[in-house]
């Protein structure tokens, strides 16, 4: 299906699939990413968990088999400008979520920390920074925000999987950063 409006011109799909705390297991999910990540370049997650399919992972959780054990923002900062080709964005959804993740860790948590609109502006400036012209943002949650049109995204497909009874459904968006992408052939060949 597609959509035209205003404000999207894209692919919309909406799938059934039961819920599950790890996104990227999924089925529909994980689908989409196969789909949508690049097949080459480098990819970042800041929340992995268990199961993220990109080429380095972190998550604050020590228990998680992830390459950092990071805040995300920390994590983020490690990389230089334009060096990635796509970032998986699944953080946790709510204030709630996040305190239940900090309890688990024994960590403190601040009102930063629960003030999720506040700390994504943030993660989103980090998005910004690192992805190459043309680079993808996938984004997962409990709304279609992705990383915004202001901020130089236009987002081109919207999966949305329902999980049935009383569970709120779960967002993805791809979403594609404006601008040329960089060249990658040898220098040998652009002579």
């Amino acid at each position: 299906m597609t959509a035209t409006g205003r404000h999207y011109q894209g692919r919309f799909d909406r799938v059934f699939a039961m819920p599950n705390r790890e996104t990227f297991k999924i089925r529909p999910i994980r689908d989409f990413l196969e789909e949508e990540t690049p097949a080459e370049g480098l990819g970042l997650d800041p929340f992995a968990g268990n199961n993220s399919p990109a080429l380095i992972t972190n998550d604050i959780n020590p228990d998680c088999k992830t390459d950092y054990h990071l805040p995300a923002l920390e994590f983020l900062r490690q990389f230089h400008d334009g060096s990635c080709t796509y970032i998986y964005i699944d953080p946790p959804y709510t204030g709630r979520q996040i305190k239940e993740c900090y309890a688990k860790l024994g960590l403190t948590v601040t009102m930063m920390d629960t003030q999720t609109a506040r700390f994504m502006r943030l993660v989103k400036r980090e998005v910004v920074r690192l992805l190459e012209p043309g680079g993808i943002a996938i984004c997962c949650g409990y709304n279609t925000m992705g990383i915004g049109k202001t901020l130089g995204f236009e987002m081109y497909r919207i999966l949305d999987v329902y999980h049935g009874g009383g569970h709120y459904d779960t967002l993805v968006t791809a979403e594609r950063k404006r601008g040329r992408k960089p060249d990658r052939r040898p220098l040998s060949l652009l002579v």
